[in-house]
């Protein structure tokens, strides 16, 4: 009997096979939503920070292994843009800041819409509103 259970456990303990993208406790769905991604190098390495409902997750693109999971924010998740060790993400018509996945501050909006995109120029952040502002 104890060779029956040794060997049950033996195969459980067993590495998957394959792709680690497709292991059972990843859900497809949960990668990334339908708001563009932000892709970082930082030397050889590329980080990609995704939207996900009202957070954010930032991956390891090598082996899409995920390495920070951002804060929960009061509304959705409209766009993500990283810079350096910084995730700007725009929810709820606010621009929050956040250091790898801790929220740090918060810019100041100069528009009354929400705010739809971010891109960085250059040492700029620029920040698309609803109303074109």
């Amino acid at each position: 009997m104890a060779d029956k259970k040794t060997r049950v456990d033996s195969e459980a303990t067993k590495k998957p096979e394959g792709s680690r993208l497709y292991q059972p406790f990843r859900a497809l769905g949960y990668i990334t939503s339908s708001i563009p991604h932000s892709v970082q190098y930082r030397g050889q390495a590329a980080f990609i920070t995704t939207g996900i409902g009202r957070s954010f997750h930032i991956y390891d693109s090598e082996k899409i292994n995920l390495l920070f999971v951002g804060p929960r924010f009061d509304a959705d998740v409209v766009s993500v843009l990283s810079i350096g060790d910084e995730t700007f993400v725009s929810s709820g018509g606010r621009i929050i800041v956040c250091q790898r996945a801790k929220r740090v501050g918060e810019l100041e909006a100069v528009s009354r819409g929400g705010i739809s995109s971010l891109m960085q120029f250059g040492d700029y952040i620029i920040a698309i509103s609803e109303d074109n502002a």
